[in-house]
């Protein structure tokens, strides 16, 4: 299967309810969340730090473009197990290589959209609150990087819950659970300093978050730990698929 073909064979799959659902919440919520940004800015004080505003206001767009992403990506390679759409492309001649490796495009590319789609909407609206040079100015490289990173990761982590539980419930349960535990974890840390040894640095979610961050220097070590565990996000799923008997 070339990348073309791998390419049409995912498109043909997002033709679901569930997939224009999300993309309707997701434009839906940024067209309110940059309208209400709109409204407050065009009704701000003229030595406002406008720049700082639109920084938040995108921060706040990219964490709700990062949950539906992951939901996405559960829905989508979950219906594979429900509808049992794998086991019937492996009938129709699709080896499991080439299906894992259309999962792993359709991850990069939604990736690609969603950031691309966050981007157009705030862009958008920030010019039309007559604050263009305010929105450039958060616009720059640096920023449009660790903002689809941070997209990319969500979606790789939701891509690993629902190969390792095959169950979309499951997969929501536990990633609400794990942010949760981690943030009390770095909590903890932060109240009882005598057991503060970094913990941040070595859990998934937190450490690739840290990464990320425009504002945190990080040691190189902070590389590796984010890459060990994206490697095994892909590798477990893909020893998942080839052990797995497909019925």
């Amino acid at each position: 299967m070339n990348l073309k073909t791998g390419i049409s064979i995912e498109v043909i799959k997002l033709k679901r309810t569930g997939n224009y659902v999300i993309l309707g919440v997701l434009l839906v919520l940024l067209f309110l969340m940059a309208s209400l940004m709109f409204r407050i800015s065009s009704g701000g004080e003229a030595n406002a730090d406008y720049k700082l505003f639109f920084t938040s206001a995108a921060s706040q767009g990219l964490s709700v473009v990062r949950f539906l992403f992951t939901l996405f990506m559960m829905i989508n390679i979950g219906k594979e197990f429900t509808e049992r759409t794998l086991r019937k492309n492996i009938i129709d001649g699709v080896s499991r290589d080439e299906f894992f490796i259309g999962k792993v495009l359709l991850l990069f590319l939604a990736a690609l959209f969603a950031f691309i789609l966050l981007e157009i909407v705030f862009l958008a609206e920030g010019f039309l609150a007559g604050h263009g040079p305010d929105v450039f100015a958060i616009v720059e490289p640096i920023f449009l990087l660790t903002s689809f990173f941070k997209i990319l990761f969500a979606g790789i982590f939701g891509f690993f819950l629902i190969w390792l539980t095959q169950s979309l419930a499951a997969s929501i349960v536990i990633y609400f659970a794990w942010g949760i535990v981690e943030s009390i974890v770095i909590k903890l840390q932060q109240v009882f300093h005598s057991i503060n040894v970094g913990l941040e640095d070595y859990l998934p979610l937190s450490s690739m978050e840290k990464l990320f961050s425009e504002n945190v220097q990080v040691q190189p070590y902070a590389f590796i730990v984010p890459m060990v565990y994206i490697f095994l996000m892909f590798f477990v799923p893909y020893y998942l698929l080839l052990k797995k008997d497909i019925r």
